[in-house]
């Protein structure tokens, strides 16, 4: 079987102000099913009626070889996460993440994305007024994914284990990453922990200390959970993931970034 033919596509875009632009982008991708490069092109329209929207999404981004986000203002102030987990998954070696411009934004101003697969060339949004056609921004992204992909050799992965075989659809089981997979995520993470200082909302003040937290709350049960965090992500090398509770703006991110900082 041709090994393009497996790859999974996911066109990760969420803003519902991008709607149009992405219709027409989907089907000017297409293509890339027809002429057999990809297996399938994923993208929320796909989700079924009744199935929870979220643990759709993660599913594809766990089985996806490819990810293609479309960027907007709108994409970067309710979707950056996702942005985030895919750029995680190509530094790990497990996908390969392009960004598409839908419209202009400041794209440029984030260091994450310096260095990076953005499209159309040279960053030029699908919007903009100076293309020769309305269809043309669409087919230059086409046939730049089309170009690169069909150049694109699949990564070799381990042979699956009887038990893994027998594993349900959809049920993805883990496999730990090799030490250079590994060393390539630290890199990328200090890169962006280096870049966060330039970032609009970022301030050095705003990291909290886990351990002078933990005695100023001293007793309260929330808190011992945070500290028991913080030994279980240093100490604890089995556990695959971790679950963090908290009110919007409580601070979950900023403790996990602090957390980053001390495994650097």
């Amino acid at each position: 079987m041709d090994k393009a033919k497996e790859k999974l596509l996911i066109i990760n875009s969420h803003a519902e102000q991008d709607e149009q632009l992405t219709a027409k982008l989907l089907s000017h991708l297409a293509i890339l099913q027809r002429q057999g490069v990809v297996r399938q092109i994923w993208h929320r329209g796909l989700i079924p009626a009744g199935e929870e929207a979220e643990s759709a999404l993660h599913r594809a981004f766990r089985e996806s070889d490819i990810i293609v986000s479309l960027i907007s203002n709108d994409y970067f102030d309710e979707f950056f996460s996702l942005l985030e987990d895919a750029l995680h998954r190509e530094d790990a070696g497990q996908a390969e993440a392009f960004a598409v411009v839908l419209r202009d934004c400041l794209w440029e101003e984030y260091p994450l994305l310096q260095g990076r697969k953005v499209l159309p060339p040279d960053g030029k949004p699908i919007n903009s007024r100076d293309w020769d056609s309305a269809d043309q921004p669409f087919r230059k992204v086409t046939e730049q994914l089309l170009r690169h992909l069909r150049q694109e050799s699949p990564a070799p992965g381990p042979i699956p284990s009887e038990e893994e075989s027998e594993r349900p659809a959809g049920d993805v089981a883990y496999v730990p990453p090799s030490e250079e997979e590994e060393q390539r995520f630290k890199e990328s993470l200090q890169r962006r922990m280096e870049g966060l200082s330039r970032e609009a909302h970022w301030n050095p003040e705003d990291y909290l200390h886990l351990e002078a937290l933990a005695q100023q709350q001293k007793g309260n049960s929330f808190q011992k959970k945070a500290v028991r965090l913080d030994q279980a992500v240093l100490k604890n090398k089995s556990a695959r993931s971790f679950l963090v509770i908290g009110e919007p703006g409580s601070g979950k991110s900023v403790a996990l970034r602090e957390l980053c900082r001390k495994i650097l």
